[in-house]
């Protein structure tokens, strides 16, 4: 509640007259009780903080309403997101939108047609002082292959993260073939009769180049699993070579198995 909790040396007295959980998606019926056995979100009269422990078994927000120093009663809120998976990657586990915009940008990219017809897609998050939005560009849809996508460089001004897709299945035991080479991508007529070329696992190389040049955080996904590159602002004297070792080096992969951050 915002309000001061000291003023001339003096508590300001608190009162909370309700608590109250309102579950993410509507039309659920919730299952977290803010009573009963092993919760308590009391309310009345402190002179102290106050607290509302519980479990979170979905997605929800909890609210709160009190007033201070006999003022008028106000509102205060936070989201609780429940997570069926949780993958150890802060921003996955902390953000749904994220996971949002990784799950678009795959569905945008046509994982099961046919090879010729799947496109890469681009996905940022742009914040300026009206917030944050995320998008897919659009507008750059007509020029991307299957196994390339070309974003603005310069990024946009406020772009803190960066994702794409590479919409098939890596590894030679995959089934899901597509050019092993992007200056050939999509034609298939350099491969010999016969032969199949397959979608390395991971970020490419031409990836690890960009992000170094960007330095913002991003995340490359593809139907087996999710990397996530951190975002580090290398030197102009640092060799690209060596920014692309130590951003492969310190890209995290994130299966895409039982638990996958993209089907939440």
């Amino acid at each position: 509640i915002p309000a001061p909790y000291w003023v001339g040396g003096f508590r300001m007295p608190m009162r909370v007259t309700s608590w109250t959980w309102t579950p993410t998606q509507a039309g659920v019926s919730a299952q977290t009780t803010l009573t009963g056995p092993g919760a308590s979100c009391p309310t009345g009269f402190t002179e102290f903080w106050i607290f509302c422990s519980f479990t979170a078994r979905e997605s929800g927000t909890l609210t709160v309403r009190a007033s201070v120093n006999g003022g008028p009663e106000q509102e205060a809120s936070i989201t609780v997101n429940v997570l069926d998976c949780v993958t150890g990657d802060s921003l996955l586990d902390g953000d749904p939108a994220l996971r949002r915009l990784l799950r678009d940008a795959m569905d945008a990219s046509n994982p099961t047609g046919p090879t010729d017809n799947r496109r890469e897609r681009l996905g940022m998050r742009i914040c300026n002082g009206g917030g944050c939005v995320d998008t897919l560009l659009s507008e750059i849809e007509s020029s991307s292959t299957a196994c390339t996508v070309d974003p603005p460089f310069p990024l946009p001004a406020g772009t803190i993260l960066t994702v794409h897709t590479h919409p098939f299945t890596p590894g030679a035991d995959s089934g899901d073939p597509t050019p092993r080479s992007q200056d050939l991508c999509p034609r298939k007529r350099s491969l010999r009769p016969g032969q199949t070329a397959y979608l390395a696992e991971g970020p490419s190389t031409s990836d690890l180049n960009r992000n170094a040049k960007e330095g913002v955080r991003s995340y490359v996904v593809d139907k087996r699993n999710v990397y996530a590159i951190p975002g580090i602002e290398f030197p102009p004297s640092v060799d690209p070579d060596e920014a692309v070792r130590t951003l492969r080096q310190q890209t995290d992969t994130i299966p895409r198995g039982t638990c996958d951050p993209l089907a939440f």
